[in-house]
């Protein structure tokens, strides 16, 4: 085994001497250097070399060593680290498999009990998030539980087990859209953002992932009190991420989603810049070798194209492509969180697509807006399925976007809806977007197949078994309004001959 980077020769020739006493010991201080070498610089091959060791160190110790639940459990976050790092669900299940070894090993007062189950429940959740297996989730909402029971107030661990129980009931409700998961998500993750000791590393990411509940509540019932109490907790977690702190990437994207979601709702423009400012800090101060840099990129893009949604400025949704292509680049093929890219960059070729021009902006310039003209001859029965569809013509009209741009849209979408599998719950939400962007076409030229398309992308998202239920709703609320406009349509045309 080749000498850590960075570790001094008298800490090297300290760990070398273990090994000829004892290996277990050995194994356990080089895989600690060698975890704590790739934390540093984020080196892959460092953290190969710890999981090899932490493996060592448990073959080497006997199975009532007391000592060897604590490897096992250290093992089981060296595959969970490298699974965040390369998206490898190899590694996801070597870390339950193990977490579950140690657990199965650990009397249930011993103390360190809360922290195994803790990794054990972010393990589950993780799995969940990457496959869609609902039994996965259901099992880190479990170990949450007992982690919380384990750690009583006042235990070391206690902040940590909180928070990670907070994130799985946020996960679950948004899956099955329980208005009582996301309440208990907010009480747990508040509870934690709250017990957290001051100067922890771990209160930006605590104030941050409650500020996200929030948001989602926000969505869910509307109160304004959650949407300011989504920036409010943003802003903390970027006061306690300052330059250089590993999680501060992370706030600034949450908080910039925070401030768009709140100019959506009240349209004030600072809230726009805001999200744009934190977005772009975020992809500023992530490095390419970061394996979140592709969110943060594809989160930029989304907040160029709510600029361009309220403005119409052609640059902005040139942006969102740009930043949003990007993102898909630097994920892998087999990455299991490159659909949700896919599909963000597919709504902005959508957009795009969708462009038109009307009239002068008042300070120079051209407007654009996203009323489409029914292109098709007047009485046709194109003409009166896409008024029925809810299309109006605004008069005096040209085309900016182009086919080429709603064909990318379309193939895109397409994609993301290819490398999901059918019981992965996010699947409905991309068949949503892909009908979506079939309508778009339909839009420009209309034709049979883009429509039949819409709807059945529609009519298999809104019937999903998985899916939450805001996407099930609004895809059953398109393929009812397509589905009647095409009733409407054919019953006038029959009327008429």
């Amino acid at each position: 085994m080749g000498r850590i980077a960075g570790l001094s020769e008298a800490a090297w020739v300290r760990i070398r001497a273990y090994a000829a006493r004892d290996p277990a010991v050995w194994s356990k201080r080089a895989a600690q250097a060698y975890h704590r070498s790739a934390e540093g610089i984020g080196a892959p091959a460092a953290l190969d070399q710890a999981i090899t060791c932490w493996k060592v160190a448990v073959a080497a110790t006997p199975a009532d060593h007391g000592e060897r639940t604590s490897y096992l459990n250290y093992l089981a976050v060296a595959h969970r680290t490298r699974f965040v790092r390369a998206g490898v669900t190899a590694d996801l299940n070597a870390a339950i498999a193990r977490g579950e070894e140690a657990l199965a090993a650990t009397p249930k007062d011993h103390p360190s009990r809360a922290i195994y189950l803790c990794n054990l429940a972010s393990a589950y959740r993780m799995r969940f998030q990457s496959g869609g297996a609902v039994a996965d989730l259901d099992a880190a909402i479990a170990s949450g539980v007992d982690a919380v029971k384990a750690a009583p107030p006042g235990h070391y661990t206690r902040s940590e087990c909180l928070y990670e129980l907070g994130k799985a009931y946020r996960i679950r409700f948004e899956w099955a859209g329980r208005g009582a998961d996301l309440d208990a998500a907010i009480s747990q993750g508040k509870a934690a953002a709250e017990t957290v000791s001051i100067g922890s590393l771990e209160r930006a990411p605590y104030w941050s992932s409650l500020g996200v509940a929030y948001l989602e509540r926000c969505e869910l019932a509307g109160a304004k009190a959650d949407l300011d109490a989504a920036v409010t907790c943003g802003e903390e977690s970027v006061r306690e991420a300052p330059s250089g702190h590993p999680d501060r990437a992370m706030c600034l994207s949450n908080l910039g989603l925070a401030y768009r979601m709140r100019f959506e709702r009240d349209g004030t423009e600072s809230d726009l810049s805001a999200a744009l400012i934190s977005a772009a800090e975020v992809v500023e101060v992530t490095r390419p070798e970061n394996p979140d840099r592709a969110a943060m990129l594809s989160n930029l893009g989304l907040a160029y194209k709510a600029r361009f949604e309220q403005a119409g400025d052609r640059a902005d949704i040139d942006a969102a492509i740009a930043y949003g292509s990007a993102a898909v680049e630097a994920t892998r093929a087999d990455h299991p969180f490159r659909p949700r890219w896919l599909t963000n960059l597919a709504m902005a070729y959508r957009a795009r697509s969708r462009m038109s021009v009307l009239q002068p902006k008042p300070i120079g310039g051209t407007a654009y807006t996203f009323f489409p003209a029914a292109n098709a001859p007047d009485h046709s029965y194109a003409k009166r399925l896409l008024a029925e569809y809810g299309f109006r013509s605004p008069g005096t009209f040209g085309w900016i976007g182009t086919d080429e741009d709603a064909d990318a849209a379309i193939d895109y979408a397409g994609e993301a809806v290819a490398a999901t599998a059918p019981e992965h719950p996010a699947r409905a939400m991309y068949l949503l977007n892909l009908g979506l962007a079939h309508r778009a076409r339909l839009e420009r030229h209309f034709d049979q197949g883009d429509f039949d398309a819409a709807i059945r992308s529609w009519r298999e998202a809104a019937t999903s078994r998985v899916a939450n239920v805001g996407t099930r709703m609004r895809a059953a609320q398109e393929w009812g309004a397509a589905a009647a406009a095409q009733q409407d349509a054919v019953a006038a045309m029959d009327n008429a001959a």
